[in-house]
Parts: C-alpha cells; sequence; structure tokens
C-alpha cells in the first residue's frame, strides 16, 4: 500500500495529502534533518486549512519523525544509525512472520500473480537505478504479501506508516548501487519459496535478507558476493 493510501485510510484525505507532501520532501531533500516545519507555510502551499496540518504534525511527532518543543514549533528529528538499525529490527520481526502467513494464500492463483508483478515491479525498479521508488517498490512486494495474510493482528498500520517516514533516511545511509542487485537476489528467493508454498524456507530467506540489510545499516559492508545460507 502507498502511503498517501495508508494515510488516507487512516486519517482521511486532508491529513493524508499532508503526510505525504512531508513524506516526499524529505525524499527529495526539500525537507532535511533539523529543518523546522512552519504549519502556516504549509497551509499555503497546500491550500488546507490549520487543522489537517496540525493533526498531521501529531502524526508524526507521535511517531518519532519530528520534535514540537513547547512553543518552538515542529522539527524533522535526525535519526541516527542506531535508530535505523532498532527500526529495522522491529520490522523485520514483524515481516518474517507475515510471509510465513502469506504462503498460505499463495494458493489462490490472483495472489500468485499479485506477487510476481510485485516482484517484477523492483526488478523494473532496479533497472531504473539506485532511488528511493525502489524501496517504495520492496514495499509494494511486502504489500502483496500482506494482503494473503489472514490475522489482522499481524498488520501494523502504525509501523506501516512508520516505515514510509524514514525511507528518506535508510537512502541516505545505505550505499544502494553497490547492494541493488544482491537486494533483487534476496527477494527472488523469497518470492520463489512462497510461490512454491515453502513456507519455512520463505521465512528462512526473509530472515537472511533482515541480518544482512541490518550488516549494512551497522555500516559493515558484506560482501555482496558472499553465499546464500538459509
Amino acid at each position: 500500500m502507498a502511503a498517501m493510501d495508508i494515510a488516507t485510510a487512516a486519517f482521511g484525505s486532508t491529513t493524508g495529502q499532508v503526510l505525504q507532501f512531508i513524506i516526499d520532501g524529505l525524499a527529495t531533500g526539500r525537507y532535511e534533518p533539523g529543518q523546522r516545519l512552519n504549519a502556516a507555510s504549509l497551509c499555503k502551499e497546500l491550500g488546507l486549512s490549520k487543522a489537517p496540518v496540525r493533526e498531521a504534525l501529531h502524526v508524526l511527532a507521535g511517531e518519532g519523525v519530528i520534535d514540537m518543543p513547547k512553543n518552538r514549533g515542529a522539527i524533522i528529528r535526525e535519526l541516527t544509525r542506531q535508530d535505523l538499525l532498532d527500526l529495522w529490527e522491529a520490522f523485520a520481526l514483524t515481516i518474517g512472520r507475515e510471509i510465513r502467513l502469506a504462503v498460505n494464500g499463495m494458493q489462490d492463483a490472483t495472489a500468485r500473480e499479485r506477487l510476481l508483478a510485485a516482484m517484477q515491479g523492483i526488478k523494473e525498479e532496479r533497472d531504473r537505478g539506485a532511488s528511493i521508488n525502489f524501496y517504495r517498490a520492496l514495499h509494494g512486494f511486502h504489500d502483496a504479501a500482506r494482503q494473503c495474510v489472514d490475522n489482522r493482528f499481524v498488520v501494523n498500520s502504525q509501523m506501516l506508516r512508520l516505515a514510509e517516514f524514514w525511507l528518506p533516511y535508510i537512502q541516505r545511509s545505505v550505499p544502494l548501487d553497490t547492494y541493488i542487485d544482491h537486494y533483487v537476489a534476496n527477494y527472488q528467493r523469497i518470492c520463489d519459496a512462497m510461490i512454491a508454498g515453502d513456507a519455512p524456507t520463505a521465512e528462512s530467506a526473509f530472515h537472511y535478507h533482515g541480518r544482512w540489510s541490518a550488516a549494512i545499516i551497522r555500516g559493515e559492508f558484506p560482501d555482496p558476493a558472499s553465499p546464500w545460507v538459509g
């Protein structure tokens, strides 16, 4: 699910519009960590009233993207490498279980087609070059898998929104040009296992990817040519 869809479903179209505008601003460099967000300017740029802008800022504050010190407005937080690592480890625990549960839905032809289309989307973004859209394609894969999970308690909408907010920080921290082909190989293994109905291998393949990604976030620069060990 795209960031705008998640935000709109949870908060309504106008608040979701503000959230998406700020997310895109982080991704493009219009906004930088430490920068102050001016509510009046956002209202003017988006042609919205104060209410949805204030609500969006409070959502971002609640999810750790911005700080709102008393009488100082809203300031975009700087996420440290440790923050990113903690976020990723929290996501990885949930996503590994989602993937295992999603395999049950792969008996449905439409679900298989949706997952394969998402995998193709990852490859197409790889071919376009390293960018934040590659990470969004990875999110598209997880969304396709998540739609097959028949357990509403596994899907955490707050974590889904937070994943969109932290993408620009990941983009700055990971040398994607170096690792993009390995990302694709990892997801291809996950996809193949899911399509084959092999839940343990699918989950194991994702956990390998999770450990490998964590090493990159820590700045360890793992060898992309190292063999996969499930």
